[in-house]
């Protein structure tokens, strides 16, 4: 099946730390195209797992990327927000948004793999 991944090596991760938002939009949009034929997504943290079904938009949240004042380590936030699987106006807008977030540290490796028709894990190295 499908399968998409990104190393947050120093390349990569140094792009996000930099401002680089051309390289943090072709990275988005790789993921968008990715989502964009799935329903429902599986996340794992090691101990759980979660599922989400719906309609799916990827965004990074970069302002922890570099280093803070007070030495805290640099990270970088992938949101994925769900929306309601329907075309039906007013039910999505009476339907609340879920989002969920994976944290990305220097180094990790962020995968999407669709195992089966229109659905796909994620998993984070």
């Amino acid at each position: 099946m499908k399968k998409l991944s990104f190393t947050f090596d120093k390349e990569l991760f140094g792009a996000f730390q930099h401002g680089d938002w051309k390289k943090e939009a072709e990275v988005e949009d790789e993921i968008n195209d990715f989502l964009k034929k799935i329903k429902t997504i599986y996340v794992g943290n090691g101990v759980n797992i979660a599922s989400y079904t719906g309609i799916f938009f990827a965004s990074f949240d970069t302002q922890h990327a570099n280093d803070d004042a007070n030495g805290d380590p640099p990270y970088l936030m992938l949101n994925v927000d769900e929306v309601l699987d329907t075309q039906n106006h007013d039910e999505r807008a009476k339907s609340s948004r879920r989002r969920f977030f994976i944290v990305i540290d220097p180094g990790n490796k962020l995968t999407f793999e669709e195992e089966v028709p229109e659905c796909a894990f994620i998993n984070l190295y």
